[in-house]
């Protein structure tokens, strides 16, 4: 099954937009059709988000893996950076997104210390397909609910 990219409600580029706001990464003023307010990639660190690398070429792999959040239900601290990185691994992995792959690694290292968060979402990603073996322009233009229909597991 190809995923649906019809106009039948909420693209996932929308649904990103506002679920970025909630999670305080973007504001609300932020002009429709820009994800993000910072230039920088920021990590949760103790309650506060820290600044580690420019996001200019990586805001593509950043959206599709903060649209896994939305999708999947994940949160954004250390336990749901664990669990989305499982299952993004176990979905199918990063493909070209090269950045993800080492970010998914290094937080791999992290798993070593929550194990069980690491390997029931690891399980849940087996039998999912993520947003990364699309384009980022097909899995941001997707239609919201045909997207959560598809990274749930459809067949291609």
């Amino acid at each position: 099954m190809k995923p649906d990219t019809g106009n039948h409600g909420m693209k996932v580029c929308e649904a990103l937009e506002a679920y970025l706001v909630k999670e305080g990464v973007r504001s609300a003023r932020t002009p429709s059709g820009q994800l993000y307010d910072a230039r920088w990639i920021r990590y949760p660190v103790g309650g506060k988000r820290i600044p580690i690398f420019p996001l200019g070429p990586f805001e593509n792999s950043i959206a599709i893996h903060d649209a896994h959040h939305m999708l999947t239900g994940y949160d954004t601290d250390i336990q749901g950076e664990v669990a989305i990185a499982a299952w993004e691994l176990a979905s199918g992995g990063c493909g070209r997104h090269w950045f993800m792959w080492l970010d998914r690694i290094s937080v791999v290292l992290i798993s070593l210390f929550l194990p069980k968060v690491f390997l029931e979402a690891w399980k849940k990603g087996w039998r999912a397909k993520n947003l990364y073996r699309l384009s980022p322009r097909k899995a941001l233009g997707m239609d919201l609910e045909a997207s959560r229909r598809w990274i749930a597991g459809a067949s291609d």
